[in-house]
């Protein structure tokens, strides 16, 4: 899979986990990661340093512990990619 296929693939998944939580704040970094994930064809650098803003994001601090371990395991994810892609 290519970098840019593989950006697309992790940030899809944080944000469908985002939108599972149902959570206000969740919901609005998963549409931000979704515009992201979408623009990465034409400007995968300043995709994935939008993404890396919402990765290095603290978790809402009323989400549940258990949401918050995984937000957590999936925005490091993403993040290590957006690391590499912008450097």
């Amino acid at each position: 899979m290519s970098v840019r296929g593989e950006f697309q693939r992790i940030s899809g998944d944080f944000a469908r986990f985002l939108r599972a939580t149902r959570h206000p704040a969740c919901l609005t970094r998963a549409a931000s990661l979704e515009t992201n994930s979408e623009r990465a064809g034409a400007d995968l650098s300043a995709a994935a340093r939008d993404s890396l803003a919402h990765c290095e994001a603290a978790p809402p601090g009323d989400l549940g512990a258990l949401h918050r371990d995984e937000y957590a395991e999936r925005a490091d994810h993403l993040a290590a990619i957006c690391r590499a892609i912008v450097g």
